[in-house]
Parts: C-alpha cells; structure tokens; sequence
C-alpha cells in the first residue's frame, strides 16, 4: 500500500487555510525478477577448446575437422585464439542441453558470444506449458506470431 499526502492550500482573502489529504492506494507491485548476465554465466563453465578437457580427450584440444562427441567437444569452449581479446568468443559445441534462454515468449539456443560482446541465437520454437524449452533435433515446424510456416533447424557448432 502507498500512501501520499497531498498539501492543499487555499488562499481566501488575507486568510489562509490548510488541510493535508491522506489518498491511500493499493499497488501490487510485481516480484523482483533476477536479471542474469548471461556472459558471465557462461565464462563459469567454458574451458580452452585447445586443451584436454572433460569430453575432450585429445591432449592438442578439439579435433575440428571431426564431428563433435563424447571424447572430441561437448559443451561451452573459449575460442582459443581470442583469449587475450577484451571480448574472448565462447561457443557452445555437440548436443548440448543446458544453452536454452527464453526470450520475448520464444525459445532460443545460444550458439556463440561474439567480439563486441553481443550473442548470437537460433529460434527455438514455443515454451512447453510449463513455461522450459525443450532441446529439439532435426527440422521441425512451428507457427511464429502469422500464419507463415517458419522453419527451424537444430544447428551444432
């Protein structure tokens, strides 16, 4: 509840009169919402993509000219040769679950950051009722905000 107070003043002649009025108004103001920076909550997980890691085996990093794997890139990686930049690319590499933000009542993939700092998505379709996105394999259809057909494709970096 918010209360204001309103200072009234008439004037009359050489007399003055003043009243102070007390209006209550009943607000709902709405809950806080934690805004995440979603740079920084990547930097928490990404490693070297030149370096063994957890599902990368080989001792000179990630194999790019083999698909991604258990043993060959899953997850979020620092584009090595950006490292020292002000701006370091993090990317997210093989079937991964855990790049879906919601965004404008859509479903997005984080595919990359990029040097000035923004990030790049790929639309994702609609929220399940439960307000989550699901991650999605291969081509599917979903209706956007018309009656055009967009068609979403499930990319990998």
């Amino acid at each position: 509840m918010i209360i204001f107070a309103l200072l009234i003043l008439i004037t009359v002649g050489y007399a003055y009169l003043s009243t102070t009025l007390n209006i209550e108004v009943n607000v709902k103001v709405p809950k806080y919402i934690e805004k995440i920076d979603l740079v920084t909550k990547i930097k928490e997980e990404a490693v070297l993509d030149n370096i063994t890691s957890t599902y990368v085996t080989s001792s000179t990093g990630i194999d790019f000219t083999t698909i991604s794997s258990d043993n060959n890139g899953k997850g979020i990686y620092i584009l090595n040769s950006t490292v020292n930049d002000e701006n370091p690319i993090y990317y997210f590499r093989g079937a991964v679950d855990n790049n879906n933000v919601r965004f404008a009542n859509f479903c997005w993939k984080i595919v990359r950051t990029t040097k000035t700092s923004g990030i790049k998505l790929i639309y994702n379709g609609a929220p399940n009722s439960d307000g989550s996105c699901t991650n999605t394999t291969g081509t599917t259809s979903t209706k956007y905000d018309d009656d055009t057909d967009y068609t979403q494709i499930d990319t990998q970096v």
